[in-house]
């Protein structure tokens, strides 16, 4: 059975972060193997106000997401999806969009963002938002949605175009020869090839 526990980082002392830390390290290092505890640190508590939700098999850790909240100079507000882990074992259950929904539920903002180069992640927040998902193909994003991509480029990584959502050399590792492309949806899949370089990202985006 799959339980879930919740964490807002703000609200735990060194000890409790460094045991949170301890308990998702190895899924971590499933997406970035060289992770220090002090990367995991960062990315886990070093946006404020932070919140992690950890789905469990037992007392084992088999995926955790974080998640910030970001607002806007118009006084919207925005949940910035910071990573997901699921472990592979675990990957064909919905897990990932389990944790989606658990901070949608959680935190109600005006609008929800992330970053990929994954299509099976913009598959799963297709089913959640539907056309109100940017980028979609043949759909400028209006006014409004290129603000908000703009505001999010300061704050998370590199710049954003604000017509094509694109964010370039975004990742330093080259994962276009393994499965991690793989998509049964034609026109996902093309839109993904044609838009992104190996080590390019979309930032996705939807009002909510």
């Amino acid at each position: 059975m799959i339980t879930h526990e919740f964490f807002e980082g703000n609200a735990l002392s060194e000890v409790e972060q460094i045991r949170l830390v301890s308990r998702v390290s190895k899924l971590y290092r499933l997406h970035n193997p060289d992770a220090t505890e002090t990367d995991m640190r960062h990315r886990l508590f070093g946006n404020r106000p932070s919140f992690v939700d950890l789905l469990l098999d037992g007392n084992v850790a088999v995926a955790f997401a974080v998640c910030t909240i970001k607002t806007f100079s118009t006084g919207e507000t925005c949940l910035w999806r910071n990573g997901i882990v699921v472990a592979p074992a675990y990957r064909e259950l919905g897990l990932y969009r389990t944790l989606v929904e658990l901070a949608l539920r959680k935190h109600r903002t005006e609008w929800s963002a992330t970053k990929t180069q994954n299509p099976r992640v913009y598959l799963t927040w297709l089913k959640l938002f539907g056309e109100r998902l940017l980028p979609y193909p043949g759909k400028d994003p209006a006014a409004p949605a290129q603000r908000v991509a703009s505001e999010l480029s300061g704050d998370h990584g590199n710049p954003v175009d604000p017509l094509t959502f694109v964010i370039k050399n975004e990742y330093s590792i080259d994962r276009s020869g393994t499965g991690y492309f793989n998509c049964h949806t034609p026109w996902v899949a093309d839109f993904f090839t044609s838009r992104l370089g190996p080590f390019d990202a979309f930032l996705l985006l939807a009002h909510r």
